[in-house]
């Protein structure tokens, strides 16, 4: 909530300010008491009912007026002066003046200081007046034909000095500086004073010339109030729409507490009230949270002044005290605007109209910083634990960085569960969730206050400590959390034990980056599992590659921009003709120190490298090179290139391998792109889109290590693939291994009924090639049957086999079979499969 109001009392100026004014009357009325007696002539008793009548009309307010902070009653004083200055001296005048005002000002039921206080200014006022009077040449009591003119200073100094002293004494009241509350105040009265001014000499002119035509007075009066009420409402309108577009730009922020505090000075600058109070509702919590929902902001009732009468057809309405309207926002009421006066104050429809637009501009600006603050914080939590995310813990963590720099001390634990995946794939995902909340809260209760617990991966959980005393300090709470983590937990009526590993990297000392010691953390993590020792410190002497390891990377950009990356091809034949069919394409790296490097010696740094787009297109490019010189040469066999899984996610990965076909003049059939099973099951939106596109061009896709990721066989019934190749785990000693041999069987069964061509991987013998032959594998590849080579040699192996066009000899295949004969005399039925070559 926030409140604002304004200070409306400051005893000692304000007392100061009445004292000086009333004692300064008192004594100008003493003075003109005095002189009483020495009046020349005395006044006849029209000229003194006269006077005394206009004297009691003029404070009886014609127009109330809110300029500024103040609400102002606007009458003819000025009038009422100038036609007592016509008609009565200036010592009867005073003293009139110091006896009526002040009655009326009781009559008309204000406060008795207001009473003594406005009695007191109208008593100076007239003696100034007369004063001024005096010093043009003129004479009170005795204005005649063109001396009247000389009474219109002599009331415009009585407007001047009303607005000088009631702005002393709001400025003393509110402690506002007087050249802020004089403009306020002055712009208005000085207008009404210029129509009373008016009002009075015409007044005196129509007396002198004949008295009847004093009759067109009060219909003129009428319509000097009518103009004066149409000309004021016209510029606070103008005035007040000019303000609420100003405040539709101030209030375009996102931040709440400053818009709230923007507000309440807005409706200050608008409706000039004596006090804003702004309630708004609290910010609703992240959907993950449950928590005891706050009690809403009453409801306002429709925007009406309390206490006020029903608008009446005109528009106007009587004074009231205080406003409240809703704040209602696209999704609801958000909160309530109150304006409060200190005085009854006019409240027109216009007021109305105002106050609701800007209602509904705040409350969607409201609106707008809520629904800022839901999305930064969903930004920076875990939706299903609701504990801070990765981009939290990097934020936090960097502040823990740079308070180094005060000697603070910190560390940072990487907390990974054990065996969490078997709890998801025996009693699914929905358990598995509910695991993970009571690890988040185990977590958060095991830490302490002002430690940050956070989730940045499936199971993998991370824990900054701050202000600790030590590493050891570190390694103690870390103990606890092992302990906390290891005991069992209840999930759908069950207790699971699921043990947590934890690495520790603290700062300064293990690094001074995030990514630094979130990799080190990782690193003291792994260490843990594999010592089973529930957490372990970093060390750097068990990081030996960690240097390395960067300097592979280093050493990786050059060799992509230098073109140390190539290829070797290993030919699949097919276990039916014995022929080549295909070639699958394999990277090597003729590193300048380290010699020939196979995949697994760099494949982990070129993902860490951000070049894996530049490291395929490389690949891409010199596979199909070479597979268009064989289809130039008259051998239609395909080619096989591996993708990494952060390849689907480029969204023009499709239209480059269009590019380098049409280059190489190789229709799309000709390219099969071998997926690892694990990248083809992460469903994401982008990788579902670049496999649909993949597949509209024409290009063959195939689960490579097939049977060792996470989706098994369910993987070639979800998504439109064209081949399988089973993992060398399986191949190995399917002939003697009855378990590798169902496993092969029964994933070329389901692989043939539905349309999907089997190739078999890591064919070391004779015994296991004909073994897979039997089982009914499409085609077959390994070292029995070629080491990876060239693609010089290659194209040897194309020659020998017979299919270019100057073949050689003999076939380099180590067997053949007649077409349709199996291993053992049984025939075999085979489920038919697109050609790579076209035939």
């Amino acid at each position: 909530m926030a409140v604002g109001t304004r200070a409306r009392f400051v005893p000692s100026r304000y007392h100061l300010v009445l004292v000086m004014v009333t004692s300064t009357a008192a004594a100008v009325t003493a003075i003109c008491l005095t002189r009483l007696p020495q009046t020349a002539e005395p006044v006849s008793w029209y000229r003194l009912t006269l006077g005394i009548v206009c004297l009691a009309i003029g404070p009886i307010p014609l127009l109330r007026v809110r300029s500024g902070h103040h609400t102002g009653d606007y009458d003819l004083s000025e009038a009422s002066v100038v036609i007592g200055l016509a008609l009565l001296p200036a010592p009867q005048l005073v003293t009139i003046s110091a006896v009526v005002v002040p009655i009326m000002h009781a009559i008309l039921r204000r406060a008795p200081v207001k009473v003594l206080f406005n009695g007191a200014s109208a008593t100076l006022g007239t003696a100034i007046a007369a004063g001024v009077l005096w010093l043009s040449g003129g004479r009170a009591g005795h204005l005649e034909g063109a001396e009247i003119l000389l009474a219109a200073p002599a009331g415009l100094t009585v407007c001047l000095w009303t607005s000088l002293s009631v702005s002393m004494v709001i400025s003393a009241a509110r402690g506002t500086p007087l050249r802020r509350t004089l403009r306020e105040t002055m712009g208005i009265s000085t207008l009404i004073a210029a129509g009373g001014i008016a009002v009075g000499c015409a007044a005196v002119a129509l007396a002198y010339t004949s008295p009847v035509t004093l009759i067109v007075l009060p219909p003129v009066l009428v319509g000097l109030v009518m103009v004066y009420r149409m000309q004021v409402d016209s510029a606070q309108q103008r005035d007040r729409w000019r303000q609420l577009n100003a405040a539709a730009k101030d209030l375009a922020i996102l931040n709440r507490a400053a818009i709230e505090a923007r507000a309440t000075e807005i409706a200050y600058e608008i409706f000039r009230p004596d006090g804003v109070e702004l309630v708004v509702d609290p910010v609703p919590p992240p959907v993950s949270q449950s928590p005891v929902p706050p009690a809403p902001v009453p409801p306002a009732p429709a925007a009406r002044p309390a206490g006020s009468a029903t608008g009446s057809p005109t528009g106007f309405q009587r004074g009231t005290d205080h406003v409240a309207t809703p704040l209602t926002g696209p999704a609801g009421q958000v909160g309530v605007l109150r304006l409060n006066f200190a005085r009854p104050a006019p409240w027109k429809d216009h007021d109305q109209a105002v106050l609701a637009a800007f209602a509904n501009l705040l409350a969607l600006a409201i609106t707008n910083a809520n629904t800022y603050a839901e999305a930064h914080d969903q930004a920076f939590h875990d939706a299903l634990t609701n504990l801070g995310n990765r981009r939290m813990l990097q934020r936090r963590t960097a502040e823990a960085i740079a308070a180094t720099a005060t000697g603070s001390r910190s560390a940072l634990l990487l907390v990974d569960l054990d065996r969490f995946r078997d709890v998801n794939d025996t009693l699914g995902h929905d358990a598995g969730d509910q695991l993970l909340r009571g690890i988040a809260e185990r977590l958060r209760r095991g830490v302490r206050a002002g430690d940050l617990v956070t989730r940045i991966g499936g199971d993998e959980f991370a824990v900054l400590l701050t202000g600790i005393r030590d590493a050891d300090a570190a390694e103690t709470i870390a103990a606890t959390l092992t302990r906390v983590l290891a005991r069992p937990v209840g999930v759908e009526g069950m207790m699971l034990s699921v043990e947590a590993s934890i690495g520790i990297a603290c700062l300064p000392e293990d690094g001074d980056t995030v990514d630094e010691l979130l990799r080190r953390a990782d690193v003291a993590m792994y260490q843990a599992k594999r010592t089973h020792g529930g957490y372990r410190r970093y060390r750097a002497d068990e990081d030996s590659s960690t240097l390395a390891h960067m300097a592979l990377m280093a050493d990786l950009h050059d060799a992509l921009d230098h073109g140390d990356i190539n290829l070797c091809y290993q030919p699949q034949i097919d276990l039916e003709t014995g022929r080549i069919v295909a070639f699958e394409a394999l990277v090597r790296w003729n590193h300048p120190v380290l010699g020939r490097l196979s995949p697994d010696a760099f494949i982990g740094a070129v993902e860490q490298s951000g070049r894996i787009g530049d490291f395929t297109r490389t690949v891409l490019r010199e596979a199909l090179s070479a597979a268009g010189r064989w289809h130039a040469d008259g051998a239609r066999v395909g080619i096989s290139v591996n993708l990494f899984a952060r390849n689907l996610l480029e969204p023009g990965l499709a239209t480059e391998i269009a590019q380098l076909l049409l280059a190489n003049r190789l229709s799309a059939a000709a390219l099969t792109l071998e997926i690892t099973e694990r990248a083809v099951v992460t469903e994401s939106a982008a990788t579902v889109r670049s496999l649909a596109a993949l597949r509209d061009l024409g290009v063959r896709l195939a689960v490579d290590d097939f049977g060792t990721g996470y989706g098994a066989l369910n993987v070639l019934g979800q998504f439109d693939l064209h081949e399988v190749k089973i993992d060398q785990s399986f191949v190995h000693n399917v002939a003697g291994d009855r378990a590798n041999s169902a496993i092969v069987r029964a994933t070329v069964a389901l692989a043939h009924d539905l349309g999907l061509r089997v190739v078999a991987e890591g064919v070391d013998d004779a015994e296991t090639l004909n073994a897979l032959s039997a089982l009914g594998c499409d085609l077959a590849q390994g070292t029995f049957i070629s080491p990876p080579c060239p693609a010089e040699e290659a194209t040897a192996l194309l020659r020998d086999a017979g299919r270019l066009a100057t073949p050689r000899s003999a076939d380099v295949l180590p067997f053949r079979r007649p077409t349709g004969e199996r291993a053992g005399g049984a025939p075999s039925v085979r489920r038919a499969y697109p050609a790579t070559d076209g035939r």
